[in-house]
């Protein structure tokens, strides 16, 4: 019982230290360019323009809507997978409504939760016509305090704010979840096993000094009389022969 107890509790905190880890870097993580980040690459095919940020704990797919003719004509278009958890895999069927689609997820070692911001085309906001609707955020809760949005620039908004991502990715979020876990578990059973040796440690120390290893009475008869204080040995040395 106490085994399976210790692990339902390293499973527990693995759960928390995912989810806390996430919410860690979207509030505080390095912050995406609009159009590229750190490590930037492109993905072309389907009508759909894909810049592929990263950051330590985080990827960014941020698709614009193009004609496929304009996709297939770019040079430095390089075909890199999208991953699984990626809504570009199934693009919106009609571009004419969602010209752009950011996608982020966070969490290490493996993505964990997504959320994704969403531009209609037919309200877009331009500099000749500023009544647009901003980006629509799906799966996710704005952090506006910390990163608050900024105007929109034709059809890519000049900024995003900072969010918390809340769709979780079950297999990054298994994965996550036992990887911590487990590192729970081994400070757990270390704490434990210190504990012990300590314990340890402590008795045979009050046993050189002619003490009770379990309350430190001074035993005046030797250890082999028990300690008359706690009981330590005494029901064996006071039992008949």
């Amino acid at each position: 019982m106490i085994r399976i107890g210790v692990i339902f509790a390293a499973l527990l905190i693995g759960a928390a230290t995912n989810i806390l880890n996430v919410w860690r870097l979207a509030a505080t993580g390095p912050e995406f360019l609009p159009e590229r980040g750190p490590d930037w690459s492109v993905h072309s095919g389907d009508g759909w323009y894909v810049i592929h940020s990263t950051a330590p704990g985080s990827d960014r797919f941020d698709g614009l809507s193009v004609p496929a003719w304009v996709v297939a004509g770019r040079g430095d278009a390089l075909p890199i997978p999208l991953p699984p958890w990626s809504r570009l895999r199934n693009p919106p069927a009609d571009p004419s409504k969602t010209t752009r689609l950011i996608e982020d997820a966070r969490g290490w070692p493996f993505r964990s939760l997504t959320c994704a911001f969403e531009v209609d085309g037919r309200t877009i906001r331009t500099p000749g016509d500023p009544r647009g609707a901003p980006p629509r955020l799906v799966d996710g809760r704005e952090l506006s305090a910390v990163n608050p949005p900024g105007p929109f620039i034709g059809p890519r908004p000049a900024s995003l704010p900072r969010v918390m991502p809340m769709k979780p990715w079950w297999p990054g979020m298994i994965g996550n979840t036992l990887f911590f876990g487990v590192l729970a578990w081994v400070a757990m059973l270390t704490a434990m096993l210190g504990w012990r040796g300590l314990r340890a440690a402590r008795a045979w120390l009050r046993r050189r000094r002619g003490r009770c290893p379990h309350c430190a009475y001074v035993l005046i008869e030797g250890l082999i009389h028990g300690c008359p204080e706690c009981g330590w040995k005494r029901a064996s040395a006071d039992s008949p022969e």
